[in-house]
């Protein structure tokens, strides 16, 4: 149980400082694209804290979220999202259906440039804040300038 803790730290670890694979995040879990997906845009919802039998509800709406940016960019049949266990730890799988795609379909290790096109694809993007540039005033009157003598 002990060595499982620990190579779930060490997952974390490495997940976090190098950010590969990683879509989204809150305070309780962690959303990252599947290495071996079952299909395009397979992803797992791992909760930062042991959670064995129930999974926080953070992770769910972590789930929620990442299920709806996949519907939006790829346009799936349905999203699945299937409860299974990794190292004794409990994870959400988040699997879109475009065929019959199910949890025990074949799995294919994706190429790390099809991992980070999708990455770009459900990471959100930043807002371009439009900044507006205020119109000069027209003036109704015309200033008279004294005459300048040379």
């Amino acid at each position: 149980m002990k060595k499982q803790i620990i190579t779930i730290h060490l997952f974390f670890f490495w997940t976090n400082n190098r950010a590969k694979n990683k879509i989204d995040e809150n305070e309780k879990a962690i959303a990252i694209l599947e290495i071996n997906p079952i299909s395009k845009a397979h992803s797992l919802v791992i909760p930062k804290e042991h959670a064995s039998g129930k999974m926080p509800k953070e992770a769910k709406k972590l789930a929620e979220q990442v299920s709806k940016k996949i519907k939006k960019e790829f346009n799936p049949k349905e999203v699945k999202i299937l409860s299974s266990t990794l190292f004794g730890h409990e994870i959400l799988n988040i699997l879109p259906v475009y065929k019959d795609e199910t949890q025990d379909s074949k799995r294919q290790q994706a190429k790390p440039a099809e991992l980070e096109e999708l990455q770009k694809a459900l990471q959100e993007k930043p807002k371009k804040e439009i900044i507006k540039k205020p119109k000069p005033k027209k003036l109704k009157e015309k200033i008279k300038l004294p005459q300048r003598i040379p």
